[in-house]
């Protein structure tokens, strides 16, 4: 995720440069970039290099044949998942080559792919793997466009725009926003308890959606609602956020198995954990992530113990 000042690092880097210069500049960005804003962004790499044109000019010179490069870029993430599914499976039958040939076969023919349909299936056959792994296959299977449209939409707006608006238009769906976790138009409280950040990219479209929906449609949300937890928490802990927070990993843990209907599972540490930390990293020294998860093992084994 970024924050207004980092998406106009990024914009300028990418309004201001272009062929080989350009096609660098948006690789070196792309881990900012949402879905389908990387699609986009390969497209325009390449023929960057191709043209040694400025993202405008890469934008317009692409656009007729907008079909077949998504469908280029696709079947390279595709090409990433069979390496890492058979890489997975090692000496045994990969089940993901199937659902992989299966998609191949819808580009091919002009009928495309959904990724939500894609990623719900993988998560089906995949069910033989570690968490470790099936992670990895999802994480690389989620850099596939929603679908054709969703890339067409961005060059149906874009395509005559002027350099600034493309490059903001390729990071801003990634930039932090406050997500409100029990919907704000269902009654939702601004409160902290109520609120996890999030990119612009999910929260718009989530909107009031059930988090049973959301999660078919991302169903990596939950590792990465744990991320960030422990992301905060490593903060909190350091002193760069202040101790009345110290309550917020249990209570945002809680709006988000409410609201998931129990189907997020994640782990938190206490206000007395965090408070405790927080004492001793005077002589521990800044505390990590890795930290946190250590001291998730040793919350429950204490809780184990006393009970």
């Amino acid at each position: 995720m970024l924050r207004e000042q980092d998406l106009a690092v990024c914009k300028k880097g990418v309004q201001s440069t272009s062929g080989d210069k350009l096609a660098a500049t948006l690789k070196e960005y792309s881990k900012y970039m949402r879905s389908d804003e990387k699609c986009v962004g390969e497209i325009l790499a390449n023929q960057a290099k191709k043209s040694g044109g400025n993202v405008s000019d890469c934008m317009k010179q692409t656009g007729g044949n907008l079909r077949e490069l998504t469908g280029q870029y696709a079947n390279g993430i595709l090409d990433r998942l069979n390496t890492a599914a058979t890489d997975a499976y090692k000496s045994e039958e990969n089940p993901v080559a199937g659902l992989i040939e299966q998609a191949r076969e819808g580009i091919e023919s002009g009928r495309g792919l959904d990724r939500s349909t894609f990623v719900a299936k993988l998560e089906k056959v995949g069910g033989k793997l570690n968490e470790e792994q099936q992670a990895q296959l999802q994480d690389i299977a989620m850099d596939l466009p929603q679908t054709f449209n969703h890339v067409q939409r961005i060059y149906d707006k874009y395509q005559n725009k002027k350099p600034e608006d493309i490059s903001r238009r390729l990071f801003s769906t990634a930039l932090t926003t406050a997500e409100h976790i029990h919907p704000h138009s269902l009654g939702g409280p601004d409160n902290t308890a109520n609120y996890i950040a999030e990119c612009a990219g999910c929260n718009n479209p989530r909107g009031n959606m059930d988090y049973a929906d959301w999660l078919k449609v991302h169903p990596e949300y939950p590792r990465k609602a744990q991320e960030h937890i422990e992301h905060i928490e490593a903060r909190i802990i350091n002193g760069e956020i202040g101790s009345d927070y110290n309550d917020w990993p249990v209570d945002v843990k809680a709006s988000l198995t409410k609201e998931s209907g129990g189907r997020m599972k994640l782990q938190v540490l206490t206000p007395d954990t965090i408070a405790n930390m927080r004492k001793a990293r005077g002589i521990t020294g800044n505390v990590t992530v890795e930290d946190v998860r250590a001291a998730y093992e040793k919350q429950e084994a204490e809780k184990a113990e006393k009970a």
